[in-house]
């Protein structure tokens, strides 16, 4: 089995599905660190020194409430706070009230999914074959699935939702072009990715993260964000089932891949693709030259973006479709014309309250 291997280049999130965590109930923070409290651990501890009582008729609403009964009850102590944590992670000078945490297995460890992966490495692989399609033909195919959604009086959510299979039928079609059960038609079923080991807690940091408008002007809205630290090597099992790649073989269609490197090869076409239009978008500012110069530094690497903040242009080959089916994307699913900036936001990590570097980007390689 040969092995992905990943090193974090800038800092990656991926969401755990889970509401965010809440200052002073779901979470303590002590100096620099934060602890994710275990509840069933925390009312063991309480129970064992009778306070339970007293801390269910004192509970309030706010945030710091838990903090000085702890510390009144002279809990607030390290041994304490590492016997009821299910994970401690880095804060350093932040004070988040609410923290999106990563996802992490029934221990609390963080981890990568392989689906993180396979995710992008699929969208890498539909961006090489709709540069492969005549725009003509792409765009006959787009308006007829939006016909067709119309006909079956979805409403404008329920179309956005399912627009996308269109891309999806390309990619079928591209391989086995007359086969009737889509779950067979899928080539994606020949490759396997495995979830990552757990990753270590110091790996892990929080980050306050912002909406970025194209000319360095930040929303209203930002977060605090669970995420993997640049730097951080990640390895992932991997396998190409050379029975299933058989299959699509003997159709008589031309492949796109034969191995695993194929496939990074064209991974590191989108990656590229996905990072220049990134430059273009926050080369608009001044203020946004270290998010540049970051993203500059990645046009000699294999890389690829992946995780919250990736957008529609990382998750999807919007960028490679042709003029005319963008500008009915934009007009129809985001009400933004033709002459309005799309995206209109990039999420970038902030650092003493001025823009950083940008979410999401790795650095692959493969080790057979």
């Amino acid at each position: 089995m040969a092995r992905i291997r990943l090193r974090t280049l800038t800092p990656i999130h991926i969401g755990s599905g889970t509401e965010e965590l809440i200052s002073g109930i779901d979470y303590l923070k002590v100096g620099n660190i934060t602890y994710i409290l275990n509840k069933d651990r925390l009312y063991r501890v309480l129970l064992e020194r009778n306070l339970f009582d007293r801390f269910l008729t004192g509970i309030d609403s706010t945030t710091k409430w838990l903090e000085e009964f702890m510390y009144k009850e002279g809990l607030l102590k390290q041994k304490v706070l590492e016997d009821i944590c299910l994970y401690r992670i880095h804060t350093g000078g932040l004070s988040p009230k609410r923290i999106r945490p990563f996802i992490r297995d029934a221990f609390g460890k963080a981890f990568l999914p392989g689906s993180s992966i396979k995710g992008f490495l699929r969208s890498s692989l539909i961006y090489s074959i709709v540069s492969l399609t005549e725009p003509q033909t792409l765009e006959r195919r787009f308006f007829d699935s939006l016909r067709e959604l119309e006909n079956k009086k979805y409403n404008l959510r329920e179309q956005a939702k399912r627009i996308g299979n269109f891309l999806e039928d390309e990619l079928s079609n591209f391989f086995i072009p007359y086969a009737s059960e889509k779950p067979h038609r899928d080539i994606f079923r020949t490759l396997l990715i495995k979830d990552s080991l757990p990753i270590k807690d110091e790996d892990i940091q929080v980050y306050e993260v912002r909406n970025i408008k194209k000319g360095g002007e930040a929303t209203g809205f930002y977060t605090f964000t669970e995420a993997i630290k640049p730097g951080v090597e990640i390895e992932l099992d991997t396998h190409l089932k050379d029975n299933i790649l058989k299959t699509f073989s003997s159709t008589g269609k031309k492949l796109l891949f034969s191995n695993l490197r194929d496939i990074l090869n064209m991974a590191q076409q989108f990656g590229n693709r996905v990072m220049e239009n990134e430059i273009s978008f926050f080369s608009q500012s001044e203020q946004l030259k270290n998010v540049v110069y970051t993203l500059s530094s990645f046009r000699s690497k294999l890389i690829g973006k992946i995780g919250w903040g990736t957008g529609l242009e990382g998750t999807s080959v919007f960028s490679a479709l042709p003029p005319k089916v963008k500008r009915e994307i934009k007009r129809r699913f985001y009400r933004v014309s033709d002459n309005r900036d799309f995206p209109e936001t990039k999420r970038v990590v902030f650092e003493r309250e001025k823009p950083s570097t940008p979410l999401g980007w790795v650095e692959f390689s493969l080790e057979d």
